[in-house]
């Protein structure tokens, strides 16, 4: 190893789009969507052990009360460093690193938190190595989890099939954002909401080509485009949501499913109007925040020794 620490940023993300296209010969469900980090984030620090304590608590997660964030074989990160170690003798190494994990990102919140850090491990492995496997570890993503790959880049992507095939786009014009999250939890979510779907819920992708056409173009996603097919369901799978998008629509004028929810975002006009619409749901007792999307390069970067 090169560096014996590094300490990254695993930002979330929200989905200006998300059709669901129909279902796959392999069970999956192909996807047309268009992916933004966002400048809420985990922070990840992996350093290399000491000599005592070598394969010995190697995961120290630090999560707020009341969050459900599993700590050992559950977590993406553990499924990172397992499937990395394995894929090659020269990454053995990765077994024994340290890791310590602040969590930010709400759990099972359609904001890719897990995902997220997953990506974070692999890039932190990256740059501690000083190697150049960008290609070797896009692979090995794709094997952790769907929304891996496009953590592993960050800023504006446009994805397809499993949501697995990246095509890069323009960094999205900065955007305020409101972001709420309902403390709404369903097990085996994503895997819940798919098996709601019907035919009738299936599209085109085309909502999602118009949008990818507009950012190609240096334009900011209008709220008018933005889709979301997991909307037509989500009322269904999550008793509650209607009474945090009511009231999210009625401070901000929109409100849309992040993912597979229960995460809602609206974008606004800048952030003083982020902060206005904060402080209102605040006063309703609505879980809310300000957010900002950000580019590829904000999204990865990272800070060594």
């Amino acid at each position: 190893m090169n560096a014996a620490r590094v300490t990254l940023r695993a930002c979330a993300k929200i989905n200006w789009t998300l059709e669901v296209l129909g279902r796959r010969s392999d069970g999956y469900h192909e996807v047309r969507t268009i992916l933004q980090t966002i400048d809420l984030a985990d922070e990840l620090a992996l350093r290399s052990p000491d000599r005592s304590g070598a394969g010995r608590d190697t995961l120290r997660v630090a999560v707020p009360a009341g969050w459900d964030v599993p700590v050992g074989e559950g977590n993406l990160i553990e499924k990172a460093r397992t499937l990395l170690a394995a894929s090659h003798p020269s990454w053995r190494w990765a077994e024994t690193l340290r890791v310590e994990l602040q969590k930010c990102i709400p759990p099972a919140a359609g904001l890719g938190g897990g995902s997220s850090d997953a990506a974070a491990f692999l890039r932190g492995c990256e740059c501690l190595r000083a190697s150049t496997e960008a290609e070797a570890l896009e692979r090995l993503a794709t094997r952790i989890g769907s929304d891996v790959p496009f953590f592993l880049r960050g800023g504006t992507q446009l994805a397809s099939g499993r949501g697995e095939v990246l095509e890069a786009l323009p960094n999205a014009p900065t955007t305020w954002l409101v972001l709420v999250t309902p403390p709404l939890s369903l097990g085996r979510k994503t895997e819940r909401l798919y098996s709601l779907l019907e035919a009738e819920h299936f599209s085109d992708g085309s909502r999602t080509d118009a949008v990818a056409q507009a950012l190609r173009q240096g334009r900011a996603p209008e709220p008018a485009s933005l889709a979301n097919t997991f909307e037509q369901v989500a009322g269904n799978a999550f008793p509650g949501l209607a009474g945090y998008r009511r009231s999210l629509t009625e401070t901000c004028g929109f409100a849309l499913l992040s993912g597979a929810g229960p995460a809602l975002f609206s974008p606004v006009a800048d952030r003083g109007a982020a902060e206005e619409a904060v402080a209102a749901l605040t006063k309703q007792r609505v879980p809310a925040q300000i957010a900002r999307t950000m580019t590829a390069a904000e999204s990865t970067a990272y800070r060594l020794g």
